[in-house]
């Protein structure tokens, strides 16, 4: 992060660049990988289905293949 802060560097993002995800109690998303993982592995989940016609019958894809939506 210091690089990306610090004028001169060439990694330097000027503030209107700089984007930063929270939760309720101030901590960045990062820092909590298993949300932002954990959606990434359920979506490709509804991806892949179609190929893998055995998952409709196999936990715990079952029910990720049943879901019509594509909420967790």
């Amino acid at each position: 992060m210091a690089k990306t802060t610090a004028q001169g560097c060439t990694d330097y993002v000027p503030p209107a660049g700089r984007l930063a995800v929270v939760d309720q109690d101030g901590a960045t998303w990062v820092s909590h990988p298993l949300c932002g993982q954990a959606l990434f592995a359920l979506d490709r989940l509804g991806d892949l289905a179609p190929q893998q016609p055995e998952w409709k019958n196999t936990e715990p894809f079952i029910r990720k293949c049943r879901r019509k939506s594509n909420t967790v």
